[in-house]
């Protein structure tokens, strides 16, 4: 999972350099959209790792 973090947030970080640099705002709108998904994909894939291992105690 934490690949698929890095992945992201490098993805994120590029889509960024490549807006600015070929002066297409759309393209952050996506950066901030896969950022946001990044995120809710975290938070929701360690609250299903916390409740998993409460269960296995």
């Amino acid at each position: 999972m934490l690949t698929a973090l890095l992945f992201g947030s490098t993805g994120v970080g590029v889509l960024v350099l490549l807006a600015r640099a070929m002066q297409l705002p759309a393209l952050v709108d996506v950066a901030l959209t896969l950022a946001l998904l990044a995120a809710i994909t975290g938070i929701a894939f360690a609250r299903r790792a916390w409740h998993a291992g409460s269960r296995d105690e």
